[in-house]
């Protein structure tokens, strides 16, 4: 979560799943989407299915992240 928040405040915009795997250390795309699914299911995050960077930090307005 940390990652992808700090993702979205530099760059203002939702990582792909290639970027948190690099800032992450998550190998497989199957353990990142599980990843998501969990943040998700938490409420820390929220996304389209099946549409890229679509990520959403509920709890935050990007400029607050």
């Amino acid at each position: 979560f940390d990652f992808i928040k700090a993702y979205m405040l530099e760059h203002q915009y939702a990582p792909s799943y290639s970027e948190i795997s690099r800032g992450t250390g998550l190998k497989s795309k199957a353990s990142i989407r599980d990843y998501m699914e969990i943040l998700r299911a938490e409420g820390r995050i929220d996304y389209l299915d099946g549409t890229a960077r679509t990520i959403t930090l509920p709890n935050y307005r990007l400029s607050e992240v």
